[in-house]
């Protein structure tokens, strides 16, 4: 009876369906993670569908699919804080997304029609990014350099897959050109350039990557082209006591500075108060943060992150522990 036991749990774990989605990413769920004991039952299950997946295609799918589950795991494993685990499971998802390279290479080597496959490699690597991108957002500074890899890889498969990514597309919709420009090491493809800072980093601290040009009086919010005369974000702060701000943050004009120059601070936010007052107040050098304030400085705005302080005449008064609204 336990021989029987063994033996059907065995099946369940070397056989045991991964289909089912992840509410949060979309992503397949992983089933045994790498931190598990019986992680090799599944290195065992995955090698033996390798070997009996035939045909360039089918095997291009195989590792998505396989690429797909790497990245759950490494989802897992960032939510477990096991650091290293989760880099070396990163590493692996960059090697299923190269085999599936490979084997779309194989197919345009033939001659034969890859157009089926190289969609699907766009959509899932588009998914892909997306969820690195947005634990690039959270992560500690050490984990940084790894996603920022890993998003750049997973775009330069697309690109050879002839796909495009999602932002690449929109900058393309919106009537923005493909270009590249010297940014800071920490900036991704295609940034923000509505906001200041991501392309603002010295020689030595840049890189180049891809950037949308919008033209003329307008800027890449990371979705489409806009009017740098339209607010480039806007948030609703909820204060203590039910009190609220509605604010409209605008780009500002860039400057160039000597090297070892402070930069010159640019840009403006306009606030509404739910007591009826409103202000335009201009961004100010600041070390945290951005720092909004009119020109005798008796009123502040400060962001930071989903927070905001309010100073009047250098004190909270009226709005205060005010947060972005959910």
């Amino acid at each position: 009876m336990k021989k029987i036991i063994y033996s059907l749990l065995l099946l369940t774990l070397l056989f045991g369906a991964i289909s089912v989605l992840a509410q949060d990413t979309n992503l397949p769920s992983p089933g045994i993670l790498p931190d598990s004991p019986f992680y090799f039952l599944k290195a065992w299950k995955e090698a033996i569908q390798n070997f009996f997946t035939f045909g360039a295609e089918n095997k291009a799918k195989q590792f998505l699919r396989l690429a797909d589950v790497r990245l759950a795991e490494y989802q897992k494993m960032v939510e477990k804080g096991k650091t290293d685990i989760a880099q070396k499971t990163l590493d692996k998802y960059q090697k299923q997304l190269d085999h599936a390279l490979q084997k779309i290479e194989e197919l345009k080597n033939k001659g034969e029609d890859a157009t089926g496959i190289s969609q699907k490699v766009e959509d899932t690597v588009n998914k892909h990014i997306e969820v690195l991108q947005r634990n690039l957002e959270k992560a500690p500074e050490a984990a940084k350099k790894g996603l920022q890899n890993a998003i750049e890889n997973s775009s330069k498969v697309l690109q050879k897959a002839g796909g495009k990514t999602k932002k690449e597309k929109s900058c393309l919709n919106s009537g923005g050109t493909i270009t590249t420009a010297s940014c800071c090491q920490t900036a991704s493809d295609f940034p923000n350039t509505c906001l200041i800072g991501a392309c603002g980093c010295s020689p030595d601290n840049s890189k180049e990557i891809k950037t949308c040009n919008c033209g003329t009086d307008k800027c890449f919010n990371g979705e489409k082209c806009v009017s740098t005369n339209s607010p480039i974000s806007q948030a609703t702060y909820l204060c203590d006591g039910g009190k609220t701000i509605q604010a409209a943050f605008y780009k500002g004009e860039e400057h160039a500075v000597e090297p070892g120059q402070p930069p010159v601070p640019s840009g403006s936010v306009k606030l509404v108060l739910n007591d009826g007052r409103s202000f335009d107040l201009a961004k100010t050098l600041s070390a945290d943060g951005g720092r909004y304030a009119n020109a005798d400085e008796s009123f502040v705005f400060w962001d930071k992150g989903n927070t905001a302080l309010v100073l009047e005449n250098g004190a909270e008064k009226d709005y205060k522990g005010c947060l972005i609204a959910e």
